[in-house]
């Protein structure tokens, strides 16, 4: 099969390839070069969500330990919104300012 490099240095890959092996966009290759003009691409194993989950694992386990956040003593969201909802005078809508299209 036949394909070309583009401006931007991309080879797109036949979609007889790409239907055949299953190959979508995002997936990723490795490419190793044989010798001049010879080159091997290797579609690269995706990994399971377990291994896109380590450093959140890793983070979680790293927290303090039970009991080493004190709690501290605020007001409701609740009542601090009703509070400021109702304590102010309504403020003035602003117009929307409506500019004027000009034809090219």
């Amino acid at each position: 099969m036949k394909t070309t490099v583009s401006d931007n240095g991309q080879i797109t890959l036949p979609s007889t390839l790409r239907r055949k092996d299953h190959i979508r966009a995002g997936q990723q290759f490795e490419i190793q070069r044989l010798k001049a003009g010879e080159y091997l691409l290797k579609q690269k194993p995706e990994s399971p969500p377990s291994a896109n989950n380590k450093n959140l694992v890793d983070w979680l386990l790293a927290c303090p330990e039970k009991g080493w956040f004190q709690p501290m003593e605020s007001e409701s969201t609740d009542t601090l919104f009703r509070e400021d909802l109702f304590s102010e005078e309504p403020q003035p809508r602003r117009k929307k300012s409506r500019k004027a299209k000009t034809k090219t």
